[in-house]
């Protein structure tokens, strides 16, 4: 397996599932806990797409997989097919997007931990976020959860991001455009 798809495939998954929960929804207390547990790990997976350490990697998925396992809230999105990574490889690496999805991840991270949390900022930088991650998918790429969701280039995912994008975010990051 290859850990960038790895990543790449639970970003995808958590990043459209808080997407579509915070959506609409009031939220309660308990949920603006998740969804700040949920971002939190998912910053923490993000980060390793850069990581060539075989050990960090494999201890970030395990703490991965105990979060979503200790907390059903979040574990529910995830289809784990296979818990035990034996063997990771390390694949084709898109460091532009990473940053972008780097920057994107702060500015969230931000925006959760504040008292009073603009719940339209949340959705839209979820909302920014969630194509990036795609670049790394693939139906036939082996994985965690076997999503088996068709990839998009580079081109795409930065495009389908700034179309999810209102005008100040779109000034915000006009740099990867």
């Amino acid at each position: 397996m290859y850990i960038q798809d790895i990543i790449g495939e639970l970003l995808y998954i958590g990043i459209v599932a808080e997407k579509g929960r915070c959506y609409g929804v009031r939220w309660r207390f308990g949920y603006r806990r998740i969804l700040k547990k949920h971002i939190i790990a998912l910053n923490e997976l993000q980060k390793c797409l850069c990581l060539t350490n075989e050990n960090v990697l494999n201890i970030t998925i395990k703490n991965f997989i105990t979060i979503c396992e200790k907390n059903k809230e979040i574990g529910k999105f995830y289809d784990f097919s296979v818990k035990q990574v034996d063997e990771l490889k390390i694949g084709k690496n898109y460091e532009e997007i990473n940053q972008f999805i780097n920057e994107l991840f702060c500015d969230l991270l931000k925006e959760i931990k504040k008292l009073y949390i603009n719940k339209r900022k949340v959705y839209d930088l979820l909302s920014a976020l969630h194509n990036l991650p795609r670049v790394y998918l693939g139906n036939d790429k082996e994985t965690l959860c076997d999503l088996k969701q068709q990839a998009i280039s580079e081109e795409d995912a930065i495009k389908y991001t700034f179309s999810n994008m209102n005008t100040s975010l779109r000034k915000k990051y006009q740099s990867f455009n």
